[in-house]
């Protein structure tokens, strides 16, 4: 094997790798073998035949087939060989180009990756040390509230023949020609809770279970959707179903049916104090977002492209599942109601990508710089607690241990680089 690493702007490199023939053959005889284990050659058990028996066998289909093979494996193993001999920082996925196989089988290919850039950080203790953490403090307001939701969450749900009132629960469904040509929509909420158009509920108050009216609105002349803004227009509707919402009494016997509480006010310290530990975690976020905000404002480095184009197509997948599950929308469903295309969406999260990619080099050259490691003992912890919550013993077979450990690993020791810095807080 032959190569020579060029240096490319913005912290990639490109590899040029001519394999020779005799190394190729060794790639394709080896690629062969693995496609004559289903070919059957009489005298012979499956990928028992003699090898020059085999290729005087294959089809040309099969034959193309072993080229394809020992081309990917020519191109990975000569990869590794290189980047362990050059101790090459690779980050990100490297991606081969202008891959030839030439007459004689010697095989010519490119490898364009990015590598760990050249980083200046600032005086890390001297820019901390002016950041402040902010007092976490929990009302007595937010306990109340989270304790009337705890309370709404155990209702209970009490069929009535009565009218629906504001405050029931009710289940409805309606239509209307002028929407979505007369699809029939479905609904439940409580009433006066529903953020319908104004004088929506209005409508549904006073009716009974299985009963139907039709009435018209005029919609707002601000409504989001042009074709409806400033119209009045006609529904049909029927109340399926009106059930009155029974909320437990705020007791010390109701307090101890959540779990072991002695009283309600013990129920309140717990809640105040899952509160507290929410806004400490919050607030310990927000600060370790400002810490990377002030040092890439003062760092000097070079980010790879490659990098910021592999971010922003992960930002783009996590915003598909988001409208997915969120919206209950397909994709470009989506794309032709917000009028964009896929790549102004990916186009968008380019600074955000950016940013990311900053963060995640920065803190890897601070866990280099101060010598900062994961213990064998601590990823073996966080590896075991991980497949504890994630795995059955039916399934381990199927995970890669080496990539989960090498997860941890950077976990791990990530967040010993935030605990460095923020060591240099003041109280």
């Amino acid at each position: 094997m032959h190569y020579k690493i060029n240096n490319l702007p913005k912290s990639e490199i490109k590899i040029q790798v001519r394999v020779s023939p005799t190394e190729f053959q060794n790639f394709l005889d080896e690629a062969i073998k693995n496609v004559a284990q289903n070919i059957e050659i009489k005298g012979f058990r499956k990928g028992m035949a003699p090898l020059d028996l085999v290729k005087k066998q294959l089809s040309q289909e099969q034959y193309n087939s072993a080229i394809d093979q020992a081309i990917n494996k020519a191109i990975q193993a000569q990869y590794r060989e290189i980047r362990n001999k050059e101790k090459l920082e690779i980050l990100g996925r490297p991606r081969a180009e202008n891959v030839n196989l030439n007459e004689d089988l010697s095989l010519d290919f490119e490898i364009l990756a990015a590598i760990f850039p050249e980083i200046v950080l600032p005086n890390l203790k001297e820019l901390i040390q002016k950041l402040k953490k902010r007092e976490v403090k929990v009302e007595e307001g937010e306990v109340e509230s989270a304790l009337q939701w705890l309370r709404k969450s155990r209702a209970k749900f009490i069929a009535k023949n009565t009218p629906a009132e504001n405050g029931d629960w009710v289940e409805i469904e309606y239509q209307s020609r002028q929407i979505e040509n007369n699809k029939v929509f479905e609904d439940k909420f409580v009433l006066g809770q529903g953020n319908f158009v104004p004088g929506f509920e209005k409508e549904i108050v006073g009716m009974t279970t299985n009963s139907e009216k039709e009435f018209s609105i005029v919609f707002p002349k601000n409504y989001h959707k042009k074709d409806l803004a400033g119209q009045e227009v006609k529904f049909k509707l029927k109340v399926k179903n009106v059930q009155k919402i029974e909320l437990p009494e705020l007791n010390d016997e109701w307090a101890q049916s959540l779990g072991n509480f002695e009283n309600l006010e013990a129920l309140k310290k717990s809640i105040k104090e899952g509160l507290y530990q929410e806004k400490e975690i919050a607030e310990k976020n927000r600060l370790r977002e400002e810490m990377l905000e002030k040092i890439r404002e003062k760092t000097k480095i070079e980010l790879p492209e490659v990098l910021i184009k592999e971010t922003q197509e992960r930002l783009l997948l996590d915003f598909k599942e988001k409208i997915s599950q969120q919206f209950n929308l397909d994709f470009d469903t989506y794309l032709k109601q917000a009028k964009k295309t896929e790549e102004e969406i990916k186009t968008s999260f380019k600074n955000l990508a950016e940013k990311r990619v900053a963060n995640s080099l920065i803190l890897q050259e601070i866990v280099q710089k101060q010598g900062i490691q994961a213990t064998s003992e601590e990823i073996e912890e966080k590896v075991n607690e991980f497949l504890a919550k994630s795995y059955n013993v039916a399934k381990l077979g199927e995970i890669d241990l080496n990539q989960i450990k090498a997860y941890h690993k950077n976990e791990i020791e990530i967040e010993k680089a935030f605990q460095f810095l923020e060591s240099f807080l003041k109280n």
